[in-house]
């Protein structure tokens, strides 16, 4: 069984909330290192030539970067 966990009202209002993209710049190096250091091998995090050919155009941060910095 989940905890039951205590939010304060304003953060629990905007649960189910859509909301406009944050678009935060990182440095590329910053993201092999994390790739790296985690084991992450994911070509749209490590691979220029790759992630060049997706929608998004270039590398992106892995989600968990954010966490973990």
């Amino acid at each position: 069984m989940a905890k039951d966990h205590h939010l304060p009202d304003k953060l629990r209002s905007l649960i189910g909330q859509k909301s406009d993209p944050i678009i935060m710049e990182v440095e590329r190096g910053a993201i092999q290192r994390f790739c790296s250091a985690v084991g992450d091998t994911n070509p749209l995090f490590t691979n220029s030539a790759y992630a060049k050919h997706t929608h998004y155009g270039e590398i992106i941060c892995p989600p968990a970067f954010l966490v973990f910095r």
